[in-house]
Formats: C-alpha cells, structure tokens, sequence
C-alpha cells in the first residue's frame, strides 16, 4: 500500500532534517565489540568475575562477569552457568559478542554446544562484510531473537532493521519477522513497514534484501519515476544469484500510460567467455495502437586462446519509435542505428585477421531506408608488418567485402595496400618517407539502377614524406623551463584516379583537426582515395617545466597548401579549387595545477572567418570539484555557449549544475540543475532539467527527478545518476552506485 500523503511528508522530513543535520558516521556503541579478538581454537571457558558460587551443576557469578570461549565474548552484572544445559544466561543487561554479531539486552541465553544466543529483548548490531566505503554493517531492536552462530540462520519479531546511526535513524525497517541468512547474505522480512523517521511511507507484506554488498538472490529495492510518455511507472526487480559465475533479474515494469512490461537480464562470465542478454517485452501498448513492443539485445564474447576471440553483437526492436518512447541500454552505430555483427579475429607472428558480418537497425522514424549504412556480408581483413634490411618498415592490408542495401543492391570490393616506409630520426629530427601502392577491384550488382552495373579495377599510388626539427633553449618566467621550437613539413603526393562512379559503401569526409594536416587521405572508409599535391607547413612550440617535466604550455599553427584542383569527391559531389586550406591552430595552457585552458580554431584564410572554434576553460580542484566553460561552433551548425560544473559543499552535499546557450537561436538549448546529500545510510539526489531536441526547436521539454539511495537497500526514484555522467564530464557517482 502506497500512502500517498505520508510519502509527501516524509520527502519534506528527509531534505530538511539534512539540511540541518550533516551526519559524521559515528560508530555504533555495539561496534567495538566485534574487535575483542579471541583464538577461534581455543574452545576453553574463561570466566572472570567479582564473586561466584557454584554446585556441580549450577554456577552464578556477579559483579562485572567476563565470559570468553574462543572469539566469542559475554559480559553482564550477573550470569549463570547450568552445566547440564551447557548454557549461559542473564536476566538484565547482557552483552554477547562475536566478530559477527553483537546484542545487548534481557533474557540473553548462550547455549555453548549448539553455538546459540537468544534474547527476550535486546538492541543488535551486525558487522559490515565488505571493505567498501560505507559498509557499516546495520542496527536495530527486536524481540524473541535468536541467533544460530552455526549454521548461520538468524530469526527475530517485532524487530527493526538499519544501516543509519542508531541515535539518529533516518530511516528504517519495521517488522514483525526478519530472518537472516548469512550462508546466502540475505535477509527477509514480513508484515514490513518503510519509515522514514517516524513516518510510515510503505507497507511491504514480503521484502529480501542483501545484508552486504554480496549477490545474493532476491528482491532488489523498487524504484518509481514519472514521465509524459509513460505516465507514473513502477520497476520490480528480482536478482537470481544463479551462481558465482551468472546471474539474472527479472523486472515487472508497470507504466500507467502503457502497460505492465517485462524485463530481463541474464549475465555469464568464465574465464574464456562473457555474455549479456537483455531483453523486454510489453504486450499491447496502450498508446501504440495495443501493438506488442519489444526489445534484444546480446553481447557476447569468447577467447578461443591469447591471440584468437570471437564477438557476437546482436540488437533489434519492435519499431522505430521504441527507443524514443521506452529508451534502453543498446551500443549504437550513431544516435539512429543499431549495430549488429558477429565477427572472429587473430593476431600473431603472422599478422592480424578478422572476418565478419555486419548489420544496421534503423532505430529512428526520423531516417530515411536510403540513408541506412550498408551492411558488410561478410568482410574479411588481414595485415602484416615487416622489418627489412636497412630498417625499412612494410605494412600490407588486404580486404573482401561485399556491401549489400535492400532495394539498392551488392557490390564487392577485393583491396590490397601495401606501404614501404623508412623513418630517419635523432634526438633533434626525423624524416620519414613513405609509398604506398592500392588497388582495388569492384564488382557491381545493383538493384533499380541505384549505381553503375560491372567491374571496376582501380590501382593509386601514394607518396609522402615527413620530416620534422626540434630546437630547445632555456627560458624563464618565474620558474625555469625548457622551451622548443618544433617546425614540421608534411608532403603528401597522389595522381587522380577516376572514382566519381563508385558509390560511398563506408566512406565519408574526414573531421578537420589538427592531425588531419598529416593525413595521407582526405576521406575514411575504403572507397576514395583523394588526389593530393600539397604541402602542410605547421610549427609547434611547447613550454616544459625543468623541475618536473610538466607541459604548462603547447601553441601549434598549421596550413595545408595546395598545387593542384582537388578532382576526387564523394559520390554525387564535385571537386575542390582552392589553393589552401583553413588555418588550423591548436594550443593548451595550463594557468596552475588546477586551471587549464585548450582551444581549437578552423580559420578561412580566403573568407576571413572561423570554420570551427572550440575553447574550453577546465578547473579541476579534485575529483568532487570541477569547473567547466566552453564554447563550440561550427559554421552553418550551432554556435553554442557550455557552462558546467558539480562541487562538493562539504563532506555531506554536492551540487551540479550545466546550461547549454544557443548563440544563433538566442535560447537555451539544455539547462540542468542538481543537488546531492550524502551521509552513512543513505542519500537524496534531485535535479530539474529543461531542454530541447534541436538547438532550434520551439517547444522545450521539462523534467525533475528525485532520487533516493537507501544505502544496504537500494536506489528509490528516478535514476537521476545515469543522466547526471552523460551531462558532465568529470560526474563521479556515489560508491554504493558504482
């Protein structure tokens, strides 16, 4: 049953109460008393007391009575011994201990045969079982306990169950039974309610939950969230710890807008394979026509030996509005597809080699079936590199593919490169020269005229050479450093070839940075080999710190000239006549140990305008303390201002903040705010976010999400931690989450 109200009152409770009250950990009163050491051997009795009497069967010692046997440990005002029974027993105050377990309270029997403690009445404390930050192990109080050291099964009533401060519970369990299996590090309890201080928030008939961070199979906490297209939704989780090697949680996903979804994950590892499987399902969607919805996906790996892996990655949904309406976890091609393939790949002494096959799952109503990349049926790629005489260096690459697109049809393509390279080098220079010879050989099956029809054997030569100094001299600005001057020549010479007939199967333009200056190709993918005559001239000037060897600064400015038209294009596009190309300059400067400043700048000489611009001013204190400033453009793209950054308070809060500013829209694109407490047992996370789909969209969208983390419990709310490491660079989620 879900209290509504309650739950209101009780968020007002929990972010209140912390801001007025920062939690510092203390150690529970009953915690030292696992560390009374003891020789788990040594099965001897030793009693200490300040007066005893005793008959043959019956002893009763008073005044400060010390029991010991082995590790175990039991202290009271007065304490009886029945030797038939082999028990000890106290009516008041009574503390027994162990490395596991202490309790303190009325009724306490110690049967030291069978290795059980009962109480009538008594306040427990159980140890923390793992070396993670933040296993404190849990408290509370209970009647009718009784704790079986032996085999491990602990039961009590009217109990309650903790990991917060006794002193102060921020919250707590409130049970009528709990049974505690310390074999399976799990605990259940019946007839349960969840409070929050003193306020009952849920009524819970049956709940398993983990005493440790250990697997453990059962129950995992319940989380809910809210969301336009699904409505209030709930997500149920149960974990099967199948065994040490694999587990599986099945999760009942009502939606209130949609239906009740299943979910499930299975996951193995051994020591040659991994596997994940992910799959959902939801029968009759009720906003999507009462069509059934669902998703796949598999991962998997296997190590035949060192040098010899096969990978299977397989992905699909119902339609493509399933990601945009449900999300989920899926490895992406780009934001629209879904990459598939099944692929085995060696290396040794011989060379490297992979063949597979490869697939792409439109997963957005937004793209067309024409843009789909084409599928590879199958690709094989081998490569070799040699040593030769003279230090001469040979690489050779070979590939078969055969692209194939529904509606568009096949072509193969057979490519075999080889290049032949010597670099020249010394403490102050290198020249390194290089030839490469392509060739290429297709063959043609279109469907619908989509492309030229036939055979197509194409062979281009490549010739570069680089060459680079480095000059060094003494300089001092405060602290002393050790300044170079790095000027670099990078000539690059390829004859045309006609290709302005082959279709772009995998190729693109390559991205404009600074390494694109000493690239042999202008293009990515196999299908275009540009043309070049053309010289990049750059220098490069670095300020190192002698003390350490630090870089505190790097200015590098380069250009591309070039002595003929550029004739090769991608498919459908014509050449280039331009005789040089942007001014692309490069630099990093850090302003003390914790300010850095990088920028990137595509300048059009001929235009007189930036082509892209990128700056980002970075402050790094530590890793909860962080600063971001940028700002990115990328002419007729977006021109956009970024300002981002999270800080730790103090040892209890944490804040994060992002926006996103169009400077062609004038609007805000992406705005985030977040606020994080922390202490021993538990956590609350809340961040409004509004944002829009494209950077000219009219229509915002709006979010806020609350968290909370129960700590030996679970994650309640939205799931505010994932969206927070996708937003910012430098996030750092809570241990408990990692």
């Amino acid at each position: 049953m879900f209290h509504t109200n309650k739950l209101t009152a009780a968020v007002s409770i929990l972010i209140f109460s912390a801001a007025a009250y920062a939690e510092q950990c203390s150690t529970d009163y009953l915690a030292p008393y696992t560390q009374l050491g003891g020789d788990v051997s040594d099965n001897k009795i030793y009693v200490e007391a300040d007066d005893s009497e005793s008959d043959f069967n019956l002893a009763n010692f008073q005044g400060n009575v010390q029991v010991r046997q082995g590790n175990k440990h039991i202290h009271g005002p007065q304490i009886n011994y029945e030797k038939g029974k082999a028990e000890f027993y106290g009516e008041k105050e009574i503390m027994f201990s162990s490395p596991e377990t202490v309790i303190k309270g009325d009724g306490v029997n110690y049967n030291t045969d069978i290795d059980v403690i009962t109480a009538e009445k008594a306040d427990y404390y159980l140890a923390g079982k793992t070396d993670k930050k933040g296993d404190r192990g849990a408290q509370g109080s209970g009647k009718n306990i009784r704790f079986d050291q032996k085999n491990k099964i602990d039961t009590m009533q009217d109990v309650t169950w903790s990991t917060c401060n006794r002193e102060n519970q921020t919250w707590h369990i409130n049970a009528k039974e709990l049974k505690i299996n310390r074999n399976t590090n799990r605990a259940v309890a019946k007839n349960a309610t969840f409070q929050i201080k003193d306020v009952p928030v849920f009524y819970i008939p049956y709940i398993s939950f983990p005493i440790n961070g250990e697997r453990a199979s059962g129950f995992l906490m319940p989380s809910m969230a809210s969301t336009e297209k699904r409505g209030v939704e709930f997500r149920i989780p149960y974990y099967w710890n199948i065994a040490p090697n694999q587990d599986a949680t099945f999760t009942a996903r009502p939606m209130t807008k949609r239906g009740l979804m299943l979910e499930t994950e299975y996951r193995l590892l051994t020591t040659n394979q991994r596997l994940n499987f992910n799959g959902n399902i939801l029968p009759s969607d009720k906003k999507y026509d009462e069509r059934n919805r669902w998703q796949l996906a598999t991962d998997y790996q296997y190590q035949f030996s060192h040098d010899w892996k096969a990978e299977v990655l397989f992905q699909n949904v119902s339609d493509r509005d399933y990601l945009d309406d449900m999300e989920g976890d899926f490895r992406l091609y780009d934001e629209w597809y879904l990459d598939r393939y099944a692929r085995i790949s060696g290396r040794g002494d011989w060379g490297s080699l992979q063949a597979q096959i490869q697939d792409y799952k439109i997963a957005s109503r937004n793209i067309l079936d024409r843009d789909k990349p084409y599928s590879r049926l199958p690709q094989v790629e081998y490569f070799k590199s040699w040593e030769l005489p003279a230090e001469l260096q040979l690489d050779t690459r070979v590939e078969a593919v055969r692209f194939h697109k529904n509606n568009y049809g096949d072509a193969a393509r057979f490519t075999a490169e080889a290049d032949i390279s010597r670099r020249f080098e010394t403490n102050y220079s290198f020249v390194e020269p290089k030839l490469t010879g392509n060739i290429r050989h297709y063959d043609f099956s279109p469907d619908n005229n989509a492309f030229r029809d036939g055979k197509k054997t194409i062979f281009t030569p490549t010739f570069s050479l680089d060459s680079g100094l480095v000059f060094e001299r003494e300089f001092h600005f405060g602290d002393a450093f050790t300044q170079t001057f790095e000027p670099r020549l990078f000539y690059l010479y390829t004859p045309n070839r006609t290709q302005s007939d082959i279709p772009d199967f995998d190729t693109a333009e390559r991205s404009k940075s600074w390494n694109w200056l000493f690239a042999r190709n202008r293009f990515v993918g196999g299908d275009k080999i540009g043309d070049a005559n053309q010289l990049t001239t750059a220098v490069t000037t670095r300020f190192n710190r002698q003390s350490d060897g630090s870089e505190k600064a790097r200015l590098s400015v380069g250009q591309i000239q070039y002595f003929a038209d550029r004739k090769t294009a991608l498919y459908g596009e014509k050449g280039r006549q331009e005789n040089k190309s942007v001014l692309v300059g490069e630099g990093k400067y850090a302003l003390d140990s914790h300010w850095s400043i990088y920028g990137l700048s595509l300048w059009d000489t001929d235009k007189h305008n930036n082509e892209r611009n990128v700056v980002e001013l970075r402050y790094d204190l530590d890793e909860d303390r962080y600063l971001r400033f940028g700002h990115h453009y990328t002419e007729d793209e977006y021109n956009q201002l970024t300002l981002a950054g999270g800080w730790r308070i103090n040892s209890n809060w944490r804040m994060f903040a992002r926006e996103d500013y169009s400077l062609q829209t004038e609007k805000n694109t992406n705005a985030l705010l977040g606020l994080e407490y922390e202490d021993c047992c538990w956590a609350w996370r809340l961040a409004g976010r509004r944002w829009r789909d494209n950077h000219d969209d009219i229509k915002a969208h709006n979010g806020v999400y609350l968290e909370f983390v129960f700590k030996g419990l679970g994650n309640v709310g939205s799931r505010t931690g994932g969206m927070l490491q996708e937003q910012l660079d430098g996030y750092r989620p809570l241990t408990q989450e990692k």
